[in-house]
């Protein structure tokens, strides 16, 4: 007879993300993952596919939200220059070297807030 409390595929992936945040070198990096796994945790237990959403929207409002020397932290994944287009080759994939001829629109000086 078994209590059938968890099914085996809730043990495969808390085991997979045990294992994932042993491979974190930093101390405090390690910590804030933590938190944040037993958070969405918590909500994906409660709240199922619909609190997986709700946690993974309320971490990129979070980030949407700091700050870093000035420029927004997710600036690099929405920049857009002067003319209105989207300079994607230094965001999620880097293009080639001999390509980027220009400074991102979020590192430029005048750009910068202080």
């Amino acid at each position: 007879m078994t209590a059938n409390l968890i099914s085996p595929i809730i043990v495969i992936i808390d085991a997979l993300t045990a294992l994932g945040s042993f491979s974190i070198p930093n101390e405090e990096l390690s910590e804030a993952f933590r938190l944040l796994k037993y958070g969405m945790i918590f909500l994906c237990g409660f709240f199922g596919l619909y609190g997986f959403v709700v946690g993974w929207l309320l971490l990129l409002i979070h980030l949407a939200g700091l700050r870093s020397f000035g420029i927004p932290y997710l600036m690099p994944f929405a920049a857009v220059g002067k003319d209105g287009i989207s300079r994607w080759t230094d965001g999620l994939l880097r293009a080639p070297m001999r390509r980027l001829n220009r400074r991102p629109v979020y590192a430029r000086r005048d750009r910068r807030k202080k």
